[in-house]
C-alpha cells in the first residue's frame, strides 16, 4: 500500500472485487476531498461488525471494501505503524482497531440514515465517512449511488444480476 500511495498524485484507493462500480467514482472523491482537504482517509462505512471493538464504542467501522488513503505524511505514518500491528490478519480489523486506539471524536452520530459525509478527529488523522446512499452494503435505487458493495452472504448473485450490476 505504501509504494501505491508513493506513486499515486493524491493517494491510493483500495476496492474490494465484490464493490460494484455502478459509475466512477473519481467525482465522488474529487467532491469528499474539495468538501473536506483536511481529510487524510475517505471511507465507506459498514454497521454489521459486531464483533469489532470499534463498532462497539461507534457503532460502524470504517469499510476497507472501498477508501482513499490520500498522500499525506499521516498516513503514509500510519501505514509504517501497520507493520508493528499484531491484532488480526485482516487489515479492515487493523485499521479500525488502530484508529480506536488514536481515539476518534466524530462531528455527527454515524447511522444507516446519515445523509452527509461524517467527519473524525483520530489522533493526528482526518477520516471522512462517505454516506450510505454513495457507497452501499444494502441495494438501495438512488441517483447519486456510486459503489454497490454487497454483502454476498446477504445478497444473492441472482438477485445482483437482476439489477444489471453483473
Amino acid at each position: 500500500m505504501r509504494t501505491a500511495i508513493l506513486a499515486s498524485d493524491d493517494g491510493a484507493v483500495h476496492c474490494d472485487a465484490d464493490a460494484l462500480w455502478v459509475r466512477p467514482p473519481e467525482p465522488m472523491l474529487q467532491h469528499a476531498v474539495r468538501q473536506h482537504p483536511e481529510a487524510d482517509i475517505v471511507s465507506q462505512v459498514s454497521y454489521g461488525s459486531h464483533w469489532n471493538r470499534a463498532f462497539k464504542k461507534w457503532g460502524f467501522v470504517l469499510n476497507t471494501g472501498f477508501i482513499l488513503f490520500r498522500k499525506t505524511p499521516r498516513v503514509l505514518g500510519m501505514v509504517d505503524s501497520f507493520m508493528a500491528v499484531n491484532q488480526t490478519k485482516f487489515e479492515q480489523g487493523i485499521l479500525n482497531n488502530y484508529l480506536l486506539k488514536l481515539g476518534c471524536a466524530w462531528n455527527q452520530t454515524q447511522d444507516n440514515h446519515t445523509e452527509t459525509m461524517t467527519v473524525g478527529r483520530c489522533g493526528n488523522l482526518t477520516v471522512l465517512l462517505l454516506p450510505n446512499w454513495q457507497v452501499a452494503r444494502v441495494w438501495r435505487p438512488h441517483n447519486n449511488l456510486t459503489i454497490f458493495h454487497p454483502d454476498l452472504n446477504r445478497t444473492k448473485l441472482s438477485e445482483i444480476q437482476s439489477m444489471g450490476l453483473c
